[in-house]
């Protein structure tokens, strides 16, 4: 990818962000949320170990992902390619690297999804693959 290719996707991401995502999914099953513990490291630099409450019950999801994750709004999911069924996601972008993470139910369980990218002309993103599930 060009450098002017990425920026024109930037470009385009960003004009798209303002678009609503949809409405939520429809969901009636445990309450989700994120649990971000954000530290930083020796050289200043921004970590964050990512758990995912089920009703309160806290997995761990990754035990260190160097950037500061932040949950994510419905909103944002379209420019971050955010499939409209997920239920829950959250992202994290640091030194021209980031990686988004999300939560959809699958039968009786629920199936976490990991995206990395960087700004490279390159790489860029990369494919969303599961990387966690959890049976209830």
């Amino acid at each position: 990818m060009t450098v002017r290719k990425f920026l024109a996707v930037a470009i385009g991401l960003t004009l798209v962000g303002g678009m609503a995502a949809g409405a939520a999914p429809r969901y009636d099953g445990p309450k989700l949320a994120w649990v971000i513990k954000s530290f930083v490291d020796k050289k200043g630099n921004p970590h964050s170990r990512l758990l995912l409450s089920i009703d309160g019950k806290l997995v761990l999801i990754e035990r260190d992902v160097q950037e500061e994750l932040r949950s994510m709004a419905r909103d944002d999911f379209v420019p971050y390619q955010v499939p409209k069924k997920a239920l829950i996601a959250c992202y994290g972008w640091f030194a021209g690297a980031g990686d988004e993470f999300y939560v959809i139910r699958k039968a009786n369980a629920f199936a976490v999804y990991r995206q990395m990218g960087d700004c490279s002309p390159d790489s860029g993103l990369q494919p969303w693959r599961r990387i966690k599930t959890i049976r209830e």
